[in-house]
């Protein structure tokens, strides 16, 4: 909360007065005074306020910092408080500030006041005690404080046992005591703190006659031998002492000496180095003897020092160090010693050369002498280190090959740009360099950049690598990376095939040939060097070597000449680095040559065939005399059949592959034979699969699909056969029918499907009939949707035909009703008739636009089929112009002058038409079962059927005049799924029946 209130306060107070400056003081500590006072008592008075503000309280703070915010640290009291008492019990001593401001109601604050330093100290001192025997056998006493000199310790101490008061005797410096006494002692500081009393009892153990050492001190270091040019040697303790008239030594843990004339001194120069402790028992002219031994200890060195030159970088280095740049040396020693050096090949001494006192900066090659010697005078061996800079990288990296061929264009294993060789190969390298220590070459053949981590020495490369190599001295100056593309070709060439020109026959092991002259033409395997082989050869049955006749690499052919003598062809072929291939042996001879019959094939080797591209395969023989002759067999596992016709009948074959090997001969010994592999497919492709979003709103996407690798054609016109090759998505935007095949490699297509896709709306029936006109009737009815199949009345009864209609012999069992199928007839909107019991009103128009007469047709769904008026459970739909009989089996698509039809089930349908006027088309009449469906087709009236086609070709009789009554039969085999599309184009007149 004060925090809070302040801060507004602050941002307030430039708005009113001022608050006056005020007094501040303590009673209990002066400023930079040391007190160990337990509370602290702080005194200030009231300031002056303006007359508009009131003086509310007070901010403090005891901290140890000089200057402060106390908005955020301080603590508040009220006005009426001019006296502050602060608890010093729990703080730490050490200097410290009082600081306060004052506070009005309106904000307004007074600058801080800051009281100090105040100097707290409630720690008592600390008071030593030490004592040393001295020579003379007295002890010195010293008392001593380790506290802050600034405490100013007094130590009061009484020799008596008695208690030392602060009128005791007050210790200034060491002093010596001659006899036994108790000592008590304690120290009190500046702030009165005080130490605790505290008592020793000093023992002195001779008091009398007593030996002491005159020439050294206890704890000195000597040499006691100039052996190593030490200054000052010691090589005896001189000893003395009042009425001293001998004594007996020993030093170390050695055994007393005899008796000894007081005069003489004590030998130490056979002492080895290292620390001793003589000890002297001392007798004076009455016969007194020293009842405890004076002793002294000393420290011999008589060793040269040992000083490490120490690093360059924090690594130390050797008599020859290299460096690629400038260094500063530094010199270290094992112990406190002079180093003198010198850069200009100088001996170094005690008084000659460069006292070491800073580390050397050395840019250039050069020697340093280096030599170091103790307090004692002792001097070591000068040291030298030679000092390399080698700012250089080594030259001149050459490679050779175990030969001694340095591996450069010139090497006798070079090719193209590669070193070959015809086994494993070591190398070796040359690298100069200007330093003493030879650089070193690091090496890789896995394709990666050598480093001074890699391998080094002589390398053996036992296959076909890349050779990468680097020169790095000891500085690790480089060289470039350079390489070698190194081979290791141990494969011989191969001959894998041949071929022998001149009309030759293999006869009993020998080519016989038509012509004086062979021509032997070498296949030849070499991947190292295919371009670059040497082609030996004899004709004398003796082994080739690289001596023997040499043919043509580039032709690689050898040519012979021959008679009716056998020639004893060798040919061996040789790579670029002499790895010899297998000797290829040949015989070979001349004779009269004799005409060999030859069949000629009407099918190529490998062909793929149906029975529309060839139901036979055509055969004739050439050089065939007067009696041509061929036998022939299909598979290796028939028997040759003799034949003297031009053909070879295939068309009761099924499907699959076939090899058909065929002799032809001339009546003589000569034959030749054939071999040819073809492959038979008459079976259609699958159909395609036509998918996408039927009644769609403004567009839909079309996909035909197979399932095989067949191609897909596919229409959008009614009556056309499928021509367009599909190659991707079709996408429509108003109502359409797609009609799709497939079609396989060897041109079998499978049966024609179509699908008609609706878009909501649409009055252009121009998907089933290009040429039809729609009119913007305000009376036409919205499409209903075509999913929906509400059942008509079974009790409607079918309009009957104005028209006489043929009718059709009754099929002789009744066909079975699939219920996935029914009777599908599209509106004047193009869109499927809803199922209603009140009947759907068609409208049709003619060419012009015109309104036709209407129809209203009553049905229902085919699994809620009512038997009609006919046995076979067909429908029958009449108008003026137009009667329609239709199994339930069908699905039956009428617009005025086109009616389509396409049946799931081709059991014999027959399907009446009484048409007066317009084109007809049976689009996919579809056998299921491989059944025979048969057409029949009469006509009556007066007109001349122009053309009849079948699937868009013609059916063999066109321009047949049908007069009235006449009529054409025709039975059409079909398999599985095939489609039969049947076209009568024909300005007819009467009625079709089908």
């Amino acid at each position: 909360m004060i925090k809070v209130y302040m801060a507004v306060l602050f941002i307030i107070s430039p708005l009113f007065g001022e608050v006056g400056n005020f007094s501040i003081s303590s009673s209990t500590h002066d400023r930079g005074v040391i007190s160990n006072s337990s509370s602290l008592i702080m005194n200030w008075e009231e300031p002056t306020v303006s007359n508009e503000e009131e003086l509310v309280g007070y901010i403090y703070a005891f901290e140890k910092n000089s200057s402060l915010d106390l908005e955020y640290i301080g603590n508040f009291i009220p006005s009426s408080t001019n006296t502050l008492s602060i608890n010093l019990e729990d703080v730490t001593d050490g200097t410290y500030y009082f600081h306060i401001l004052a506070i009005t109601d309106r904000g307004t604050t007074s600058s801080m006041q800051v009281y100090g330093e105040i100097l707290v100290d409630s720690t008592p001192p600390i008071i030593e005690f030490s004592s040393t025997t001295l020579d003379s056998g007295k002890v010195q006493i010293s008392l001593s404080s380790p506290t802050d000199i600034e405490s100013r310790i007094s130590i009061y101490y009484t020799l008596d046992g008695s208690e030392p008061t602060t009128t005791s005797t007050l210790y200034s410096a060491p002093f010596e005591i001659g006899s036994d006494v108790t000592i008590k002692y304690f120290g009190i500081d500046n702030a009165n703190n005080s130490s605790e009393i505290k008592s020793r009892e000093i023992t002195v153990l001779y008091q009398g006659y007593f030996v002491y050492f005159t020439n050294i001190s206890n704890g000195n270091l000597i040499a006691t031998t100039s052996e190593n040019r030490a200054d000052t040697p010691i090589s005896e303790i001189y000893v003395s002492g009042t009425n001293l008239d001998s004594y007996v030594y020993r030093i170390d843990s050695n055994e007393y000496s005899s008796w000894i004339n007081g005069d003489k001194g004590v030998e130490i120069s056979s002492l080895q180095d290292g620390l001793h402790t003589l000890y002297v028992i001392g007798q004076d002219s009455d016969g007194n003897v020293q009842s405890e031994p004076s002793q002294i200890s000393f420290t011999v060195d008589n060793s040269p020092p040992q000083f490490l030159v120490g690093n360059v970088e924090d690594e130390n280095i050797s008599e020859f160090s290299y460096f690629s740049n400038s260094i500063s040396l530094n010199f270290e020693s094992e112990e406190n010693v002079t180093i003198r050096y010198t850069l200009d090949g100088t001996n170094p001494s005690k008084s000659v050369g460069t006292e070491y006192l800073y580390p050397i900066q050395i840019s250039e090659s050069i020697e340093v002498l280096a030599v170091g010697y103790d307090s004692l005078g002792n001097i070591g061996d000068v040291q030298r280190f030679q000092i390399y800079i080698d700012r250089e990288s080594p030259t001149g990296l050459n490679i050779f090959d175990s030969s001694g061929f340095e591996l450069n264009a010139s090497n006798p294993a070079y090719f193209e740009t590669k070193y070959i060789y015809n086994s494993e190969e070591q190398f070796h390298f040359i690298l100069e360099d200007d330093m003493e220590i030879e650089p070193t070459v690091y090496w890789t053949v896995d394709g990666t950049s050598p480093t001074n981590f890699s391998s080094s020495g002589n390398p053996l490369v036992t296959k076909t690598s890349t050779l990468k190599f680097v020169g790095i001295d000891e500085v690790g100056n480089r060289t470039d990376i350079d390489s070698r593309d190194i081979v290791i070709d141990k494969l011989p060439p191969v001959i894998t095939d041949f071929v022998i020109t001149g009309d030759c026959n293999l006869r009993d092991g020998i080519y016989v040939c038509g012509e004086t002259n062979a021509k032997i033409v070498l296949v030849i395997t070499e991947n190292i060097t295919p371009d670059d082989i040497y082609i030996n050869y004899t004709t004398n049955g003796e082994v080739p070597s690289r001596t023997s006749n040499e043919a043509n690499s580039s032709s690689k052919t050898i040519e012979v000449p021959l008679s009716g003598i056998v020639k004893k062809v060798k040919i061996a072929v040789y790579d670029w680095i002499e790895n010899r291939s297998d000797t290829l042996s040949l015989s070979l001879k001349y004779e009269v040559p004799v005409v060999s019959p030859l069949a000629n094939l009407s099918l190529s080797d490998g062909a793929l065939i149906n029975f529309e591209i060839a139901s036979k395969i055509d055969v004739s023989i050439e050089n065939g005399g007067e009696t041509p002759l061929y036998f022939y067999k299909f598979d290796s596992n028939n028997s040759f059949e003799e034949n003297s016709s031009n053909s070879i009948d295939i068309s009761d074959f099924d499907d699959g592959e076939y090899i058909l090997s065929v002799i032809a001969s001339n009546g003589e010994i000569n034959s030749s034979e054939q071999n040819i592999s073809f492959e038979i497919d008459n079976t259609p492709p699958n159909p395609p699969l036509i998918s996408g979003e039927n009644n769609f709103q403004e567009s839909s996407e079309i996909n035909i699909t197979t399932d095989d690798n067949s191609t897909i054609y596919f229409s959008k016109v009614f009556g056309v056969i499928p021509a367009t090759e599909y190659t991707g998505v079709i996408t429509i935007t108003s109502s359409t029918v797609i009609y799709a095949e497939t079609e396989d490699e060897v041109g079998n297509r499978s049966g024609m499907v179509k699908k008609t896709f609706l878009k909501y709306g649409d009055t252009n029936i121009s998907i089933l009939d290009p040429n039809a006109t729609i009119s913007d009737d305000p009376n036409t009815t919205e499409p209903s949707d075509p999913n929906t199949t509400e059942p008509s009345d079974p009790n409607t009864t079918d309009p009957e035909p104005d028209d006489p209609v043929i009718e059709p012999d009754p099929e002789p069992d009744e066909p079975t009703i699939d219920p996935n199928y029914g009777v599908g007839i599209l509106d004047q909107s193009g869109f499927d008739v809803v199922d209603t019991d009140n009947g759907e009103k068609i409208i049709f128009y003619d060419l012009a636009g015109n309104e036709m007469d209407i129809i209203t047709i009553n049905y229902k769904a085919v699994s809620d089929i009512v038997p009609s008026n006919f046995g076979d459970n067909s429908r029958q739909y009449v108008n003026s112009d137009i009667t329609v009989r239709v199994l339930p089996s069908s699905d039956l698509i009428i617009i005025y002058n086109r009616v389509s039809l396409y049946s799931k089930v081709a059991i014999n349908e027959i399907v009446s038409f009484t048409n007066s006027g317009f084109f007809y088309q049976s689009d996919g009449l579809v056998s299921n079962n491989g059944n025979v469906a048969t057409l029949n087709f009469s006509y009556v009236g007066t007109s001349i059927a122009t053309n009849y086609k079948l699937n868009g070709g013609d059916l063999g009789f066109p321009e047949i005049a049908v007069s009235s009554g006449s009529s054409i039969s025709m039975k059409i085999s079909t398999s599985s799924n095939n489609s039969l599309n049947f076209e009568v184009e024909a300005p007819l007149s009467g009625t079709i029946t089908f």
